[in-house]
């Protein structure tokens, strides 16, 4: 078998949530989920599910979101799901053969990764604004890294101009005892579209990307 393999009999997502109106002050909505999840935080370049393939990235763990008028927070901590088999898991077995049904996803138990998020979001005058905080502990593996990060979103209209705006610091360390490496990277991403009123709706987009690391 192979990550080409799909176990039909796993499930993407199992989990129970509860939503609430008005749970803390008039017009509000408080959601709670808890068990196996998908994430999709802003831009979605942090954090996203795939929305071309079967085998999405999922996670384990609780995810809770608050909104009110424009304003939203969003709060989760999760570990990573693994898709199986993985090398390792072939490496063990004679010839790299496994019997039995293989489940296409397991948690992560190993390296003990945690994944801890923040995120608040408030929209005023079409203008989506949203500060961010991930971090990331990968237990094992010693690496832990923090990302805190600033979205701004202009949505694309008909005849009218749009804009992307996001900075994203990359900050933290990996290795333990005496091998340890600081981390130290910044991600800028800008773009200014127009998207024409006429049939079809095209939209013309100038974009500008850059990425710094630690020269390694």
């Amino acid at each position: 078998p192979s990550t080409s393999h799909i176990n039909v009999l796993d499930v993407l997502q199992a989990n129970v949530g509860v939503r609430l109106h008005d749970a803390f002050v008039a017009d509000d909505v408080w959601e709670v989920r808890v068990g196996r999840l998908t994430l999709a935080l802003g831009s979605r370049r942090l954090v996203a599910r795939n929305e071309f393939r079967n085998t999405i990235p999922a996670f384990s763990g609780v995810d809770s979101a608050w909104t009110r008028r424009g304003l939203g927070l969003h709060a989760f901590v999760v570990t990573p799901l693994q898709r199986l088999p993985d090398d390792d898991a072939l490496a063990a077995t004679p010839d790299g053969v496994i019997d039995g049904l293989w489940p296409s996803w397991q948690p992560d138990v190993d390296s003990g990764a945690l994944l801890v998020g923040a995120a608040a979001t408030q929209t005023h005058q079409g203008i989506d604004v949203q500060l961010t905080s991930l971090w990331v502990d990968e237990g094992s593996d010693g690496r832990r890294l923090w990302s805190p990060s600033l979205w701004l979103r202009r949505p694309p209209r008909p005849g009218a101009f749009d804009f992307v705006i996001e900075v994203i610091p990359l900050l933290g360390q990996t290795g333990d005892g005496q091998r340890v490496r600081a981390h130290r990277a910044l991600a800028v991403h800008a773009s200014l579209g127009h998207r024409f009123d006429v049939t079809g709706r095209p939209r013309l987009v100038i974009a500008w990307d850059h990425a710094s690391g630690d020269a390694s």
